[in-house]
């Protein structure tokens, strides 16, 4: 082949490679932007058995989630029984953070009631799942998971950065104002902020911190306490210890996080500020399925699961809401 053959012939693919590579490039940008709820953990347990596509348990699993993305339009908070059959039985939950909007709640949760199963998917289908995003978490099982205080599956995860100047005034001041809030919190009667509380502390540091707890509303008291003074544990000496600027807990039944950024609804630092949520009306009209990276696919035949399911079969038992 002579030298202007060659030259000829790269003159012609790089072009293409180019185009190629612009529009790969904006594709899986739209896919990121588009995307507004991301999953920070995810986690199954295969030992607690699994399931095949179109199985009962596939189909009660189907039905739960639909019916907790459903309502979470209009509560932070829901648990759903479905099913008769011990070994095909599905109890699901989801708690959104206290401080979002109930716009944002639905987002979220019906964010991981998609994805859900794909996320936790290990060569088998686990009948047990656990999916923590920034807003929400939810969680189902073949087992009763309601009204019981669990520390695992967790995380805990700190700022990438030491604040080098420290000399263990972050440690000192993540840790008593931590210590008081979870006090504050468990001392909550109202629903609305019932084991909830967030918290502004100045000139940590030569900077502002703020501060979050929050455990889920259907265990008890002691139990609240006992699970953040176990993310206390996790946030305080793994983090705060180590002088990160920022660092967060999350597991099944109670979260924490301290950062040296507003990361909540700030107008709630005013503590006569009641939250109430107030339900929005859905547009049911047209609500295509929202843009998410190839490797999270839906299973369930690539559709989205149907909305709006009421609560008429003896099999479906929505114990709790908030």
């Amino acid at each position: 082949m002579s030298l202007s053959a060659s030259c000829y012939g790269l003159q012609t693919i790089i072009p293409f490679i180019i185009v190629t590579l612009v529009l790969f490039l904006n594709i899986k940008g739209s896919t990121q932007i588009s995307r507004e709820f991301w999953p920070k953990y995810w986690e199954s347990d295969v030992t607690k058995g699994n399931f095949p596509k179109n199985s009962s348990y596939s189909l009660n699993l189907e039905t739960a989630l639909s019916n907790l993305s459903t309502v979470s339009y209009s509560h932070i908070f829901s648990n759903i029984t479905v099913g008769t059959d011990d070994d095909n039985k599905v109890y699901a939950l989801y708690e959104c953070r206290k401080d979002v909007t109930l716009q944002r709640c639905h987002g979220c949760v019906e964010d991981a009631t998609l994805n859900a199963v794909d996320l936790c998917y290990a060569s088998v289908h686990p009948k047990e799942c656990i999916v923590i995003y920034e807003e929400c978490m939810l969680r189902y099982a073949n087992r009763m998971i309601f009204s019981k205080m669990e520390l695992l599956p967790n995380y805990t995860t700190c700022a990438g950065v030491k604040f080098l100047m420290d000399g263990g005034a972050l440690h000192g001041g993540v840790k008593s104002n931590l210590e008081s809030l979870i006090e504050r919190a468990i001392s909550e009667n109202s629903s609305s902020t019932k084991y909830f509380g967030v918290e502004k502390a100045k000139n940590i540091v030569g900077r502002d911190l703020y501060f979050l707890v929050q455990c889920t509303p259907d265990i008890s008291r002691t139990q609240c306490k006992k699970c953040l003074m176990n993310a206390f544990n996790y946030t305080v000496e793994s983090c705060a210890r180590d002088a990160r600027l920022w660092g967060q807990f999350r597991g099944p039944s109670c979260q924490m996080r301290y950062d040296d950024e507003p990361f909540f609804n700030v107008s709630l630092l005013d503590h006569n500020v009641i939250i109430a949520p107030t339900p929005f009306a859905p547009d049911v009209s047209a609500q295509p399925l929202p843009m998410v990276d190839e490797p999270i696919s839906m299973k369930f035949g690539q559709t989205r699961m149907p909305k709006f399911m009421q609560y008429g079969s003896n099999n479906i038992l929505p114990l709790y809401l908030i």
